[in-house]
């Protein structure tokens, strides 16, 4: 029985099985096992850290993974049943009767999917904790993975980038801008999460921070420019995401756990590089847990290094799905004083959507060909 039932869908019991038959001892960290080769980032206090820090928040992950599943069942049953509805009575979904699944609550007093209070839309949530220098502004952020040394290095010379026939207007407008480019260092959707990407990505990022990142191919050299680099955020995995190479009695460790845990313990002493993208939250109750995590996480960290400020970490929370469209201001008020600020990701809402109401055969989701789809569908 592994700790966390939810990644049965991902890792199934023979799939487990065999991964922790040739899984070998991790030395120095008890009951941690590991499949392939290690490096990079992951030392020996990282990985104390690591089972640490899971040890603190399975029985919470778990539940709200848990959740996610009744909440799916709840929605897929009603979706069917409000669609026949509206099929037997031949209701457009235009008209004023046609029934959703939106408001409607589960036997707890929940409201699965929907506005959580209706004076939130109109007023608003508490306010923020204040912004640290280096993320104020507007952001103009690229998002890429940092496994690859060239793709990583040209992520951070983004300012200095020219297009061929690029017209001169266009440097004198971004020279005289007083802000630097973000690059979203994608762990999460632009890669696979293979243990040796998640490893140079790693030790690509601590390059980035540190400017010694640098390569060279054949008679090509490159390396990061002397002013103006982007600033990166790390965007770690979701929760729903397990390891396939890290085993703690047993079970898999989370993903989202790993990434984090590993960039936090090498940048503990870098404010700039603790903002964080947090992808794939559907409620506030998830948001939650996220605040757990780097609340247990920063106790720790300052803990081992007394000389770390709590409050460092700061988040930015990926808007990507249709239940945290309505829960905006009640994920901002879980995450403070963390939260710094959030994006659209207009890929997975258009997905997660689809998964919302696959029990309705009137929703069709539009074409991704469509160079018009976020005017025509999102906006």
């Amino acid at each position: 029985m592994i700790d966390v039932p939810y990644y049965k869908d991902y890792i199934s019991e023979s799939l487990l099985k065999e991964l922790l038959s040739s899984a070998e001892n991790v030395e120095g960290v008890p009951h941690l096992q590991h499949v392939g080769l290690s490096g990079g980032l992951e030392t020996t206090e990282a990985l104390v850290f690591l089972v640490e820090l899971y040890e603190a928040l399975k029985g919470e992950l778990n539940a709200v993974l848990n959740q996610r599943i009744k909440d799916r069942s709840f929605i897929d049953q009603r979706v069917k049943v409000l669609a026949q509805y509206n099929k037997d009575f031949k209701l457009d979904y235009l008209s004023h009767d046609y029934k959703t699944v939106l408001g409607i609550e589960d036997a707890d007093g929940r409201i699965v999917f929907g506005p959580k209070r209706a004076d939130y839309v109109k007023k608003g949530g508490d306010p923020i904790a204040a912004l640290p220098e280096h993320l104020r502004g507007p952001h103009v952020t690229l998002f890429g993975p940092p496994d690859s040394v060239k793709l990583s290095i040209n992520a951070m010379n983004a300012f200095h980038r020219k297009l061929k026939g690029e017209p001169a207007i266009v440097g004198t407008l971004v020279d005289s801008l007083p802000y630097t480019a973000k690059w979203g260092a994608d762990d999460e959707d632009s890669k696979t999460p293979l243990r040796a990407d998640l490893i140079s990505a790693g030790t690509n990022l601590a390059g980035c921070f540190n400017g010694t990142l640098k390569l060279t191919e054949g008679s090509k050299s490159y390396e990061l420019a002397k002013e103006k680099l982007s600033l990166p955020i790390k965007r770690f995995p979701g929760l729903a995401l397990p390891c396939t190479f890290l085993f703690y009695k047993g079970s898999p460790l989370p993903l989202h756990l790993y990434d984090f845990v590993m960039h936090l313990v090498e940048h503990r002493q870098r404010p700039e590089a603790l903002t964080f993208y947090v992808p794939k939250l559907e409620n506030e109750e998830e948001a939650r847990y996220i605040k757990l995590m780097m609340k247990i996480a920063e106790t720790m960290i300052q803990r081992l290094h007394p000389s770390y400020k709590l409050g460092t970490i700061r988040l930015m929370i990926v808007l990507e799905n249709p239940r945290a469209i309505f829960r905006t201001h009640e994920i901002i008020d879980e995450l403070f004083p963390y939260f710094a600020g959030a994006s659209l990701g207009w890929h997975d809402y258009l997905a997660s959507t689809a998964r919302l109401f696959k029990e309705d055969s009137h929703y069709r989701i539009p074409v991704k060909a469509d160079p018009d789809i976020v005017i025509k569908y999102i906006k």
